[in-house]
């Protein structure tokens, strides 16, 4: 009986232990964010970031200032991003605000490129120093964000 009891437990823990993010994998705006963002900066993302809250689907990345050189980004990543359904809406700061629809794509210069005093705020994000700062969002019970005013 002991025996038995264990492996109920062992069982039962095991099955609600899932990460948060392993349970947003599951969303399908988490996914297209995921495929969109592989198809635009190929293997450059790093240290990414899936939320899923009231409001919002939100996926972000940082990208290494090394990797993603300014003009490679005002030629080819913006083709690329046109060419799969973003929209350029309008430049905010130091961001760039992509729209598919009612979803947005926020894509901030790092401050050692863009050479601005100090830090500041993009429409959903923040610059960084040295990293692009890269989020998507899509909004379910709000209209905060620029594509969906």
């Amino acid at each position: 009986m002991k025996h038995y009891f264990l492996i109920v437990v062992v069982i039962v823990m095991g099955c609600s232990s899932r990460k948060t993010n392993d349970v947003l994998e599951s969303n399908s705006k988490i996914n297209f964010f995921t495929n969109q963002a592989d198809f635009i900066f190929d293997n450059i993302l790093e240290d990414r970031k899936a939320f899923s809250s009231y409001s919002a689907d939100d996926l972000s990345y940082r990208v290494q200032l090394k990797n993603l050189n300014h003009d490679i980004f005002l030629v080819e990543k913006k083709k690329i991003m046109i060419e799969n359904g973003w929209l350029f809406l309008k430049k905010y700061n130091q961001s760039y605000i992509y729209c598919h629809g009612d979803d947005q794509l926020e894509i901030i210069v790092p401050r050692a490129i863009a050479m601005n005093d100090k830090l500041v705020n993009g429409s959903t994000g923040m610059q960084l120093e040295d990293q692009w700062n890269i989020m998507f969002a899509h909004p379910k019970n709000s209209t905060w964000f620029e594509c969906n005013k």
